[in-house]
This record gives C-alpha cells, structure tokens and sequence, in this order.
C-alpha cells in the first residue's frame, strides 16, 4: 500500500504541475483591430442543433416547459367519419391548393396509384397512428410530439383548438366510437407494447381530442407546416414518469390560453408555473474543475439566438463563464449539460438589448463564436461585466468607438470591419434579428455587363437614406407627411431600413426555419420573395413600403454565399411569369455568387465609397438618425422605431410593454446614436473625443442605466431629484411639528446656532427669545429659473444652493448641552470621552457598510473618529478632553435646525487624483488624519481595498490648510456635464506631484468586497477586509502583515462592521470577558453573521471561530450593512440584492429578534446603501437604491418607522454621512451632497459634483470623510480603480 501511494502522489504532482504550465497566459490589452476582428462569427451559437424539435417550431413568445418519453398513438374522432371527405389544407408557399380524397372503401384499386388506405397514411399519418414512440414536449401554448423516427413528422396540438384540456383514463376500459366502455383494443396500444399502468396499479395514459393540429418536419425536411383540419383524439402512454402532474398543468395552461389570448404570454400564472424551472441553482457537478471558486451566485438569464431564447443560470468563477439550461418545471433529477467558455479565450464583449430592455451581453471568443446572454436587470448584467477581464475591450463603451475610428482614419482596419464595429458599438448583432448589423447599398448598376468602380455613377448617394433616393418616392411621402398634422409623432416612412422580416427575405435560403417561424409556418408569395439582385434593388427605389439596407452578408466572401444558392432544395414556389424561385439571380457583371461577392466587398473599399460613407454613418449612427436632423435629411422613421427602455420604463402595464416590444422587434430598431458631431472623413484631422458623443446610451448600472440627463432627469424617466410622501402619510410638515413638540418638552430655554462654513469660518449665532418659535413652513415646489452665485472677486465659481423644492424649518429647541460646543471644540457628536487613539478617520465600502460618527469605529464612510471609549457611557459626557496629538475638534463643521440650504454655497478643492490606483474597483476606503499640531513626525493614511485582491496604504503628511498654496483664479472651476444640479466650485492643487505614497500593500488571490477599520487604543492601526473567498482578513498597517483571519461564509463576504465594546457593562452572552469588539458580516450567501473581537496594543488581533449569532431572514444576497451600538445590545442592518432590506436586534443576553423586513418591490433595484445614524437621542436607518431613492427610518420602542424618502434620478452606489450632511456616491460619476433636516428627514435638493474622477469615468463606489482641528478631508474610490482625495468646505455668503 505504501508504494501504491508513493506512485499515485506522484503521479498527482505531476498532474498538477501539467495543469499549471498548460494554463494559458492572459495578455496586456487586445487592441482595438484584434476585437474587430471577432465580430464576424464563424458558427452562431444553437444549443439545439441537434434536435429536431426547437423553439422555431412554436409561436412567437411561446414557452417550453417539459418534456416525457411517451408511446403515442390516434384515431379519428366521430364526428369525423359522417364526412364524405376529409380536406387536407396545405400551407406551402404560394400555392393555396387543397388535396381532397375520398373515404369509399368501395372506390377501384388502380395498379399504379396507391389504394385511399395507402394514400392516407402517407400523406396523413397523423390522423390514425399505431404505437409511435417518441418525445412530448408541454409548451405554454400547445403540446408537441417528437417521434422517434424521423420519418414521420411532429405533431403540435394548440391548446385553442381543443374540446377540452388533456385528461387520465383508465387503459383497460375505454369508449368506443358508439360511446360503449369496453376493454381497449390491442391494435390501438397493442399489448405487446410497454405497460399502461403502473407498478401500483395506477393509469399511465392520458387522452385530448383536437380538432386542428400542425404537422412539420415530415420525413426530416424542412418545409411549411402541413395544417391538418381534422378532429382526432390523441392517446399517450407515460413511459417513466406519472402524467398526473401534466394533467394539472395542462388543465391551468388550456384555461390561461382560452381564457386570456395572447396575454397568456405575461400572465402571472404562466410565471408561477415556470418560476421552478427557473430558480432552480447552478449544479457543482458541471463545473469543469473542482479547484474553480465562484464569484458570483446563480444569475438568472436566457441564451439568446435568432428568433430563440433558452432559459436557465449562469454563474461566473476564477476559469470560466457557465450557462445551465433549464431542463423543465417537473424536473428534479439529473440537471442539463452545462455550458462553459474559458475567460482566457475572451476576446471582446459588448452589452446588449434584450428587446427593448437593456439587460443583455454579448462575449466574443479566439475561436470566432459569440454568445449573447440575457440577464433580468442591467446590474446582474455589470456584475459579470466587472468581473471579466479587465484587458478585454468593450464593444460599447466609447474609448473602443473613438480607438476603432482612429485606427479607420490611419487606414489600418477596413471600412467593413469599421461598420461592423459601429454596427457593435451601435447595439447590433447577429444574434437578434431585430437588431441585426446593417450595411448600405453601396453600388447602384445592376444592368451593365462589366462593372466600372471608377465612375461615381456606378455607386449609390450614400449622403440621402433609401427612401429619399428617388425623387418622386420622397415627395410622396413628403405629402403624407403633411397630412400627419394633427399626429402628436407624425413620420416620413412607415417601415424601417432593418427588420427581422428584411434580414429573412435576403437569408431564406440558409435559415429557412427561422423565416418559417416568422411567417406562421409558410413561405411567402414567389413574387415577393428574394430571388433576384436587380429586382430586389429597383423595388427598394420604387416601392412605397422597401427601404431596406443590405446585410453584412453581401460584403464578406469568406462567410460563404449559401443566401444566394438553394442547396437545401426548398420549394419556394413560382411567380406569376411561371418562374420557379430557386437559387438568387445575379448582374451580368457577377460570373458567379462568390464573384458577386467580391466585387461588392471591393465597391465598399473604393475610394469613392470610403469618400462618401461618413455621410451615410451620420444617416444610421450619427446626427441626422433623430430628431429635427433627421427630418432635415429626409430620414424621420415611425416613431415605433425609436423606443427604448426609458420609453418601456413609462409605460403603465405590463401589457403595454409587451405589446411595446413585440411592435417594436418587428417592425425595426434605430440603432445607438454614436456621434454628437458629423462624422470626420479619412483624412480629417478632427478631435475624435469631441466627436464621440461623451454616453451614447448603453447602461452603466443599476436598473436604470445610472445616469443624468442634460434636462436633468435620469435616463429611467424620473426627477432628477423628487421628495417623496412618506408611507405612513405624513406630510413633512405634520413630521416637522410632531418633531417641534417632542423638542420643546425637553426644555424652554435654548440658543440656537447657525454655522455658515464648514471647517474654515466662524460661525454665525442667532440669539432667540425663549418664547420665540417659527411655525413650519408649507411645502412649496420652485420651478423654472435657478439662481446662481455671481463669481467672486477671487474668480472662484460658487454654487447658489437654491431649492427646487424646499421644506418646513425645524425650529425646535436643542438641548443645552451643545450651547457650548465652540468652547469644548466638538460638535454633538463628539461630546465623549477621550480616546487614547491618534487619528480621526472614516472608511466606507460598497453601500456604505458601517457606522456613523456616533460610534467609535467606522468601515462605513462616515465622519467618526476611531476611539476606544463606549458610545453609551459617552452620550452622558458633557465634557472631553483634548488629544494631545491628534484633534477630533470640527467645531465649525455642524448643523442646526434652521440651517437654510439657499443662503449656503458648497467648494471642493481637489488634493489627489490617481487613475491608476488600482486594476479594479475600489470596494472600500478609509482615511486617517494627522492633526496639524501633532507634528511632522506623525503620518496620516489612506487605506483602500479593491476587487483586484489589493489591499493598499498609502500616507501623506498633514497639511495645515493656512499655508497651502491655491490655484489663479483664472484656471479655478471645473468641467462636467449639464445636470439640474447646482453646480460647486472645483479647484486642482498647483502641483502635479502626487502627495499620496505607497506605504503598505497587500495582495489576495481574490476580490476584496468590502473594508473596516479600527485601533488597538496604542497607535496601532487595524483592516479588516471581506472578500470573495469567503473569508476576513485582518490587516495592521504597522505590522504589515495580516494578523487574523477567519472563514466566516460560503460565499463572498459583501458588508463589514465594527463595533468597539462599552466601558461600562458586565460581561454577557454578546460581551464576553475577553473580546473588545465586535465585527458583524455580510455575505451573498444571504446571512448576516455576528463574530467575537480581541484587539490587543501591538496590533495583536483574534477573532473567534464561531460567530456569537447568524441571521437567516435575508431573501436574496446581502450586499450592505451596518451596525450601531443600543442599550442592552446592538442594531443590525443589512441591504439585499432583491431590493429588500432586513433590521435586527442582537441583545446581551443572546437574543435575537427581527424588528422589521422591508419586503421587496417590483423595479425598485438593489439595496445598495444602508447607514445607521443618530440625530440627538434619536437613532435612525438610511437606506438607498440602485433606482436612485433614499429613505429614511427611525428606530423606537423596537420598531421602525418611516420618516421620509427621496429620489435623486441616479443608482447610488455609497454613502457618508456627519453632522447633518450625506454625501451620496451615484452610478453616474458624480458625488451629492444632501442636507438633513432635524429627524432625519431631506431638506432641500442636493449640491452635484459632477465627473468627480474625470469626464469618462465610472460610478463612485465608496467615500470616506475625516477631520482635523481645521479641516474636513474627504476620499472617494470609483468602479475604473481611480481614487480622487479632496477638501469639502462651506464657504460663508
């Protein structure tokens, strides 16, 4: 035995060291020509290849649900034997012809024809079969049989033309036709076939008539539907399974059909029913290798081809990329063959539609093929997005646009390959007919025998759209369009350039299902179809309803010409000459198709059309494709054929989106528009970044596509920024005085503060008599023009804070105890102890994981100082002492109940930033400040956590704000795009030499999610970092090393908090003798865990290996949380993926209880943020949205109650918050700043900054906020890597 496992560990080294050298090596960057190159497929993607019977078979919109070996046999009805004849209605082509035959048996056998026995069962074997095996698949719509002989054809019984649904009989007594029960006869299911009744004696055959049912694919050829009009019952035998079940459904489906029509599409009922099949999760045994990690949990979407959509999961891990079908509703055995590329072999990507819904992916692979996968909402989309690798180009984002018109400009890619890229760019693919790549018509002789590429009038005017190209056409529809006047959208044509229905009639002949699937099972008319080039081209210059382009097909001979030839032999019919519809006619000029090929291709590199084709790129992708330029250029379409998803988004029902779509993929798309300016030519030497339009409308994040319009509205529809009514009715004005009420019990006498600067001035008091209140205001909404600071003497740009929608005052009284917070140098936050700490810092993660600056650890973004002192014993200190090396002192940084929005004006001077901090987003930050008066000698740090593993500190000296030089007025300001925001001033430091440097750098194998951060109460300094390899690390940035870990999920850890330990209090079940802390975590796995802290002087760190508690009442992924300190215990909040969010109290004594779960809604997103505040005595939640609303909750007497909401028009990503002021990081780049009025409830509209780390970058996705004696620094990560660290102040008016 010992030399038997000496070999096998050997051989198993050896094994693993193959594996290691044949994992194939990711490059740097593939350019933007390679990715081009990929956009070509060799092979479309068809999972169903192989089967006879697929999607294509099935009405538009129809669902498979589940299929069964069966034995299948027919007869026809009663009713059908009175008839002298039986019809038999052939759908083929052109021709409407009906073959009648007679049923006489008495009619004389002729030698050479065969009998009416022999006649029928060939050409209607459907209606009388013997014992048939083969496949029943349950589809939404019908039930169809698969035989196993692929001689005889498969059978579709729609559910409408049913007497009644499906139902069991007993195999040994069935009816006659005269209606008798008598025992069944053997030539029906003969005896010698399998049973017909179970082990236990139960029946296995179930029984339908159908008067009309469709027979396709007859002896495995493809060709119309064969529509058999006569009554038959149906029998089918279960082989393997019991139909009890599929009675059951069947019943519910034939009442959905018959009952609601083709809303049986988008019932609720219908997604019920499949809902099993499409929850069911990934299967580990389809993973390839077992030593792959997942980063990501099941991702319903669908794979889609042209024309087909096939449901199931997909999962990403460190390898591979997964897709699972779904197998089927009943399914609860073997799960289907997964699907799995290597990301290595990904070449480029793209996102895409997936109807009107911006929700799909498309990934290219080194072999030529691509697959498109449709997620249910944009962020499940970005999530694998983000996780792919970063050296892979992005077909839709606007760098590859501008690299791919450079590299067309310097003649290096052709002018093929540049509309295929445009095409791309544009949201166009091969595999959705409706957005299918479209090419121009680029040559206008089809009569000469020779073709001339040197003469201008061998070409088309690329500069007028097909429909503008005869004259006489034009002014026909010039008229109609006069007579649209009174139409809200009238339009210049009623049918697009590229349909599915275009790109069939010119690829019939190599897709001939598909256009069978499009035409309800026929063929159409001889005369209309695709048979010659000429024809085909005059129709498009004379037909009032043909102003179609061509395809990508006419222009690459390598692709082959099989849409040109009829290899398959299809009966297309006859025209009306008497012409048979065979392979295409071609010019004179062309000798042959592949010939006809090349010269098109060789007519689109010409000179003259690369001269020409900007002019037609402004009609597709450019500024004549909408709008009053394109009504200019005769150009103006339906306006069907501009419909979005903001379009989809602001309809009311679901119906209506339905039907929205269902119009929209047929009758044709406009495809993006690209660029903001007319295309340059070849040889223009024009800025290529202007004339890229900065977002030509691809999603970013969130379920909206996370970003602001220049009106100032999201994308989604909503208001930019909107104040919303609380669920319980409130209006903000009845909260403001119930709020008053509760304020003026507290005492009568009271002075109230006004601070009009924010870390720099002196504030302003307002003496008030005690009797001296101000009943609330009535909400008033300001609309139209905003007000705007002049620019100061100093050239300093600032923003007028005015409100567009402003809200009561709270002029309450304050406790007395902040009378004196200028003296003491705190505000009411840090009325506290002193803490032996010597930094004041904040870190923040994705959704703002953690604390406030009421509590003495952050890893939340908010302005709080990381002490060691109890929050509870420290909310009854009136007094704390100065540190003496580091100051927490933001006197000036405060709120006050009255604090109006319209007379403040907010600047930010940016300090650092860094594009290139990190290879991945940054997952989480957090700042430690040196105060000024502690001397050189001590270092502030910037901690940063990113999903490319790295864990960085880096340091910087503090900087007394007295002495740093400022920029010249004249090159203050900043630059960003238009948004309804006000805008603040944005100011660069002078120097160009970063102030940032690396000090300490720790690498994972792994993502890194999220980030906390605490001391050991000596100067030490503690990380604590959650990523996706389901473990936290400990990190102490003076050890340099990690000092603790724990595995703490089974999946990626998405949230972390600390929460330092009380002075004061006996040890309990939470608190035992020995911890110091407690760390709370949050995972995709759906749990929040609660775990026990030592934190010991030298960075000593344990943490112990069973949680004190786990929750379990998360729905769906956690994806943010956060924790605060209460009497008696600590409150826990975590946000989910489903839009949900969950509220728990872990008391001392070990209890648990969930106080509230805010379900979650249709559309409402992720909850991407939540942050436990406190405002005075009060304690308060808030939560935000990746649909861009934030609410706020209150937490009293152990329950929640909701105070007020917001809407910003933009998916928010983070959040800090300190002293009444939230800083909001958003999807689209840009920081808001929101005031919070007394309560925790919005004030006034929030200040923008906008483009916070550069013109093109992506969504912020965690801040962090510090301060010193003088100062109010603040650090933001972005999803591209970048970090940006700046000054926030409030300038006084």
């Amino acid at each position: 035995r010992r030399a038997i496992m000496v070999v096998l560990s050997s051989n198993m080294s050896s094994w693993f060291r193959r594996e290691s050298v044949s994992t194939p090596t990711r490059p740097e960057k593939i350019s933007a020509k390679e990715a081009v190159k990929a956009l070509t497929p060799k092979k479309l993607l068809d999972p169903d290849d192989r089967n006879r019977f697929s999607q294509l078979l099935l009405e538009h919109g129809e669902k498979h649900l589940q299929d069964y070996a069966v034995v299948a046999s027919s007869k026809s009805s009663p009713s059908s034997k009175t008839k002298a004849s039986r019809t038999r209605t052939s759908t083929a082509g052109s021709s409407n012809t009906t073959t009648q035959w007679a049923q006489s048996r008495k009619r004389p056998h002729h030698p050479k024809r065969p009998s009416v026995q022999i006649y029928e069962q060939e050409f209607a074997p459907s209606v009388n079969m013997g014992k048939i095996e083969g496949r029943l698949h349950l589809c939404s719509r019908s039930i169809v049989f698969e035989p196993l002989d692929t001689t005889r054809g498969i059978v579709r019984c729609p559910f409408q033309r049913m007497e009644s649904p499906p139902r069991e009989i007993d195999s040994l007594f069935v009816k006659d036709d005269n209606n008798n029960t008598s025992p069944s006869k053997p030539n029906l299911l003969h005896d010698s076939g399998p049973s017909t009744r179970s082990q236990d004696g139960e029946t296995l055959v179930i029984e339908f008539h159908c008067s009309r049912h469709l027979v396709m694919k007859a002896n495995n050829v493809i060709g119309p539907f064969d529509s058999v009009e006569v009554p038959v019952r149906f029998r089918f035998t279960f082989l393997h399974s019991h139909p009890d079940r599929f009675v059951e459904l069947c019943t519910e489906l034939f009442r959905l059909v018959n009952g609601t029509g083709r809303k049986g599409f988008t019932t609720p009922e219908l997604d019920s029913i499949m809902k099993p099949m499409l929850d069911r999760p990934f299967d580990p045994s389809n993973l390839v290798d077992v030593r792959e990690r997942t980063l990501t949990a099941n991702l319903r979407c669908s794979l889609v081809t042209p024309l087909q959509s096939r449901p199931g999961c997909a999962i990403v891990t460190s390898d591979r990329i997964y897709f699972q079908p779904a197998v089927g509703v009943l399914n609860d055995g073997e799960p289907a063959m997964a699907l799995s590329w290597l990301q290595c072999d990904l070449v480029a990507k793209a996102r895409r539609y997936s109807g009107l819904r911006d929700s799909a992916m498309e990934l290219y692979w080194n072999d030529g093929s691509s697959v498109l996968l449709a997620f249910e909402r944009p962020r499940e989309r970005e999530k694998v997005m983000r996780l792919l690798p970063k050296h892979v180009p992005c077909h839709t984002d606007r760098e590859f646009v501008i690299d791919v018109l450079r590299e067309w400009q310097n003649g290096t890619i052709s002018n093929y390959d540049y509309l295929l890229a445009l095409n791309s760019a544009a949201g166009r693919t091969f595999h959705d007919l409706s957005r299918y790549p479209v090419f121009p018509w680029v040559i206008a002789d089809y009569e000469s025998e020779e073709l001339d590429l040197t003469k201008e009038a061998t070409f088309r005017d690329l500069s007028k759209p097909v429909g503008a190209l005869n004259e006489e056409r034009l002014d026909y529809f010039r008229t109609r369009l006069h007579g649209m006047h009174d139409m809200e959208d009238p339009f210049l044509y009623g049918t697009h350039y590229s349909a599915p229905g275009y790109v069939l009639y010119y690829l019939v002949r190599n897709m001939p299902e598909h256009m069978l699937c499009l035409q309800n099972g026929k063929f159409d008319a001889a005369d209309r179809m695709f048979y010659s080039i000429s024809h085909c081209y005059s129709c498009a210059l004379t037909n009032h309803a043909d102003v179609k382009e061509l395809i990508p097909e006419f222009y690459n001979p390598a692709s082959g010409f099989d849409f040109l030839i009829n290899a398959r032999s299809l009966q297309l019919g006859a025209t009306q000459t008497g012409d048979r519809v065979d392979d295409v006619s071609l010019p004179p000029w062309a000798r042959s198709p592949r010939d006809f090929l090349r010269k098109n291709r060789k007519a689109l590199e010409s000179d003259i059309c690369t001269n020409m084709l900007p002019r037609w790129i402004d009609l597709i992708f450019g500024v004549k494709s909408r709008g009053e330029a394109a009504m200019e250029a005769s150009n103006l379409f339906h306006p069907m054929a501009y419909l979005g998803p903001k379009e989809l988004k602001e309809m009311d029902s679901d119906e209506q989106r339905f039907q929205a779509e269902l119009q929209a993929v047929e009758f044709g798309i406009v495809p993006d528009m690209l660029f903001s300016e007319p295309h340059p030519l070849r040889e223009d030497p024009a800025n290529l970044d202007d004339c890229v339009l900065p977002d030509f409308g691809r999603a970013v994040l969130g379920e909206s596509d996370g970003s602001v319009g220049p009106d100032g509205e999201s994308r989604t529809g909503e208001q930019a920024w909107e104040l919303l009514e609380s669920p319980s009715g409130q209006s903000n004005e009845e909260i403001g005085k119930q709020l008053e009420r509760l304020d003026s019990s507290q005492g009568a006498s009271f002075r109230k503060e006004r601070t009009t600067s924010l870390g720099f001035g002196t504030a302003e008091t307002i003496d008030m008599d005690e009797n001296q209140t101000k009943s609330p205001k009535t909400p008033t909404t300001h609309v139209g023009n905003e007000e705007h600071d002049p620019v100061t003497p100093g050239g300093k740009a600032q923003s007028s804070w005015v409100p567009d929608l402003s809200v009561p005052d709270m002029d309450s009284p304050v406790d007395p105890s902040i009378q004196n917070r200028e003296k003491i140098g705190a505000t009411r936050s840090f009325e506290r102890k002193p803490c032996s700490d010597e930094y004041n810092y904040v870190g923040s993660v994705p959704g703002g994981d953690g604390l406030n600056r009421n509590l003495p650890l952050s890893g939340s973004g908010d302005a709080s100082r990381g002490g060691r002192r109890p929050v509870r014993a420290s909310l009854n200190e009136g007094s704390r002492q100065e540190n003496r090396f580091y100051s927490t002192k933001a006197s000036h940084f405060m709120r006050t109940p009255d604090a109006a929005a319209s007379d403040s004006g907010w600047d930010l001077n940016m300090i650092e930033k860094s594009k290139c901090f990190h290879g991945d987003a940054v997952s989480g930050c957090s700042l430690l400040l040196a105060s000024v008066q502690s001397g050189p000698d001590i270092t502030s740090f910037l901690a940063t956590v990113s999903l490319d593993g790295s864990l960085m500190v880096h340091s910087f000296p503090a900087e007394d704000p007295q002495q740093k030089d400022r920029l010249d007025a004249s090159i203050r300001g900043f630059t960003g795009k238009l948004s309804k925001f006000p805008y603040i001033g944005m100011s660069q430091t002078a120097t160009t030499q970063s102030k940032l440097s690396p000090y300490r750098k720790h690498t994972s194998a792994d993502p890194l999610a999220c980030l906390a951060q605490t001391n050991d109460g000596r100067g030490g300094q503690i990380i604590f970092a959650g990523g996706h390899d389901d473990v936290v690390l400990a990190y102490g940035i003076n050890s340099a090393c990690a000092v603790a870990s724990v595995y703490s999920h089974r999946d990626a850890v998405t949230g972390l908090d600390i929460i330092e330990r009380p002075s004061v209090g006996s040890e309990s079940v939470l608190w035992s003798e020995s911890s110091t802390h407690i760390m709370v975590s949050g995972s995709w796995d759906a749990t929040v865990k609660v775990w026990s802290v030592r934190v010991e002087s030298g960075e000593a760190v344990s943490i112990n290996r069973e949680p004190l508690a786990e929750l379990f009442d998360a729905d769906s992924s956690v994806g943010c949380l956060s924790a605060t300190p209460i009497n008696g215990g600590i409150a826990i909040s975590a946000g989910c993926a489903d839009g949900s969010f969950v509220v728990w109290l872990c008391h001392d004594d070990g209890t648990k209880v969930m106080i509230h779960k805010e379900q979650a809604r249709r559309g409402s997103g992720p909850c991407s943020a939540v942050k436990w505040i406190r405002e005075e005595s009060q304690l308060c939640l808030l939560t935000a949205f990746s649909t861009g609303k934030i609410a706020s909750f209150s937490l009293s007497n152990g329950a929640m109650r909701k105070i007020s909401a917001v809407s910003i028009g933009v998916a928010v990503k983070c959040m800090a918050y300190s002293e009444g002021i939230l800083l909001v990081g958003c999807a689209d780049g840009g920081l808001r700043l929101i005031p919070l009025g007394e309560g925790a409830y919005f004030k006034a509209r929030p200040t923008l900054f906008p483009a916070l780390h550069g013109k093109s970058a992506s969504g912020i996705s965690c801040i962090s906020m510090a301060f010193t004696s003088n100062q109010c620094l603040c650090a933001t990560g972005a999803e591209d890597g970048s970090v940006a660290v700046f000054e926030l102040k409030r300038d006084i008016l």
